[in-house]
C-alpha cells in the first residue's frame, strides 16, 4: 500500500462498517443518536479477525485506533486529539512504512481531511526513503534519502505521488455531500461531475505512465508503485479490462500481491460477466451475511484460490455459473 491512499479508502471502508454493523455489535453503543465508547468492527462473519477498534466519544474518534487487513495483519494505527491525527502505517513485514500528521476540519459544508507538516517514508528494511512536507495538504517538498540512481524513476515517483493525491480531490467532499445532501441533490450531482471529470484526467495520466514504463517497479520507485493498481481497482469495468493483462504481469513479478490480483480480477469479471473466479466478491443479505456471486468452474475453486494465497472456502456457500 501507497501514500495515503490506504489512509482514505480505510476511513470510507471503516465508516461503512461502522453503520452497518453497529446494530449486531453488542458493544458498540449509541448515546443521544452518536457513536459512543468501545467500538469494534470485524473481517469475518464469525468475529474472529478483528477490522478496526478504538473509541468513541460523542460521535467523535477519541485515543488510540487500530486498523488491520481482511487477515487481520497490523496496518496502521492512528492517534486522535481534537482535530489532529498522528498516524502509522505498517509494512506486512511489521515494520513501520510512513508516519505523519493529519487534520480534519469541518465547516459544516464540506468535511476537509488535510495531511500537513513533515511525513517520513520506510522501505521494508526500515530505511527511509524520503521526507515529505504538506501544507494543508498540498505537497510543498520532498528530500529524497533513496534515490533510485536516475532522474526519470525519480521523477516518475513524484508523478505518482501528485497521481495520488490528485486522485483523491473531491472524494471527501463527495462523501460528506452525500451524507447532508442526499444522492438525488443538485450539491451532490455538482460534486460527482466533478469528480468523474476528474478520474477521466487521472485515466489519460495512468495511460501515459504504462505506455512508456508499463507496470512501475518497486524497485525503482519505491512503495509508490502500488498506486496505479489501486486507483484502477476504483474504475470501471471498461477501464479494469485495459489494465487487467499488466497487473496479472505484475502480480507474477511479485509487484503486486497475488491475492490482490485475485479480488481486482474477480471485481472486474462480476462487473463484466456476472461471475468470478475466485470467490472474493459477495453482496450483503438482509440478514447481514454475504450471498457470493456465482462462480465458473466451482469444484476448482479452492485449487485457484490456494494459487492466490488465498484460503480454503466452504463450497457449499457458493453456486456455480451457468452458460
Amino acid at each position: 500500500m501507497t501514500l495515503f491512499r490506504r489512509l482514505f479508502a480505510g476511513f470510507v471502508l471503516f465508516t461503512l462498517l461502522v453503520f452497518n454493523s453497529c446494530s449486531l455489535l453488542k458493544h458498540n453503543r449509541f448515546k443521544n443518536g452518536q457513536q459512543h465508547g468501545y467500538w469494534v468492527t470485524y473481517a469475518d462473519a464469525d468475529k474472529k479477525i478483528v477490522l478496526t477498534k478504538g473509541r468513541f466519544k460523542n460521535g467523535v474518534q477519541k485515543g488510540k485506533w487500530v486498523y488491520n487487513t481482511m487477515k487481520g495483519e497490523k496496518e496502521r494505527i492512528e492517534y486522535y486529539k481534537k482535530d489532529k491525527i498522528r498516524i502509522n502505517y505498517f509494512h506486512p513485514n511489521g515494520k513501520q512504512a510512513v508516519k505523519g500528521r493529519a487534520r480534519i476540519v469541518n465547516d459544516s459544508i464540506k468535511l476537509h481531511f488535510y495531511y500537513y507538516g513533515h511525513w517520513y517514508f520506510y522501505n521494508e528494511a526500515g530505511q527511509l526513503q524520503k521526507i515529505s512536507y504538506f501544507e494543508n495538504g498540498t505537497l510543498m517538498r520532498e528530500d529524497i534519502k533513496l534515490k533510485s540512481g536516475t532522474e526519470v524513476y525519480d521523477s516518475l515517483a513524484a508523478e505518482l505521488i501528485k497521481l495520488d493525491r490528485d486522485f483523491h480531490k473531491y472524494r471527501d467532499t463527495l462523501q460528506t455531500t452525500y451524507n447532508k445532501y442526499g444522492v438525488k441533490s443538485e450539491e451532490y450531482k455538482s460534486v460527482w461531475r466533478l469528480q468523474k471529470e476528474n478520474d477521466s484526467l487521472i485515466y489519460a495520466r495512468i495511460e501515459g505512465i504504462t505506455t512508456r514504463f508499463g507496470y512501475p517497479e518497486k524497485k525503482l520507485v519505491g512503495e509508490n508503485n502500488g498506486v496505479i493498481f489501486f486507483i484502477i481497482s476504483f474504475a470501471p469495468a471498461h477501464v479494469k479490462e485495459k489494465y487487467i493483462e499488466l497487473f496479472r504481469s505484475a502480480a507474477l513479478k511479485g509487484e503486486i500481491t497475488l491475492r490482490d490480483f485475485a479480488f481486482f480480477e474477480d471485481k472486474y469479471l462480476v462487473a463484466k460477466y456476472g461471475y468470478q473466479l475466485y470467490g472474493t466478491q459477495y453482496k450483503t443479505g438482509k440478514d447481514y451475511k454475504p450471498i457470493y456471486y456465482p462462480v465458473k468452474k466451482l469444484s476448482d475453486l479452492n485449487d485457484r484460490r490456494k494459487l492466490m494465497n488465498l484460503e480454503p472456502v466452504n463450497l457449499l456457500e457458493y453456486k456455480e455459473i451457468t452458460d
